[in-house]
């Protein structure tokens, strides 16, 4: 099964993430989301042999690798997910940071094949359209 089949509902989460902050930094372009991925799978793929988590340069592509590891850490089961009114969400299915690996790849290569097609925010503008 592919991870897009078996994990969509992650893939949507850090997507819906992502969008989110598109939409509140109209600025954010793909490069500095594909820093934010590069540095995410760089944290998961050191977490099981002790490495230290990877950071990305830049303002924007800080913001969204924080508010992607926050929906992580969630999806590890770490730490809590609250909505607007201060009511924690459902537990999510859990994964490992494997998975999240996987994940984070797999958004990776879709987002070098929208950025190709539609320039500096030709990923941003298509993952928008769906979440």
């Amino acid at each position: 099964m592919s991870i897009e089949d078996e994990y969509t509902d992650v893939l949507q989460n850090i997507e819906a993430v992502v969008a989110g902050c598109y939409r509140e930094y109209p600025a954010l372009i793909d490069y500095d989301v594909e820093k934010a991925y590069q540095a995410l799978f760089q944290t998961f793929r050191n977490e099981p042999i002790g490495k230290d988590a990877v950071k990305p340069k830049g303002d924007l592509a800080n913001i969204v690798y924080q508010r992607v590891m926050s929906i992580c850490e969630w999806r590890l089961g770490r730490s809590p997910m609250q909505q607007k009114d201060g009511i924690d969400f459902p537990s999510p299915q859990l994964v490992t940071v494997e998975i999240l690996a996987r994940c984070i790849r797999r958004l990776q290569k879709s987002l070098a094949r929208r950025a190709n097609e539609g320039g500096l925010q030709g990923y941003l503008k298509f993952i928008s359209q769906f979440v």
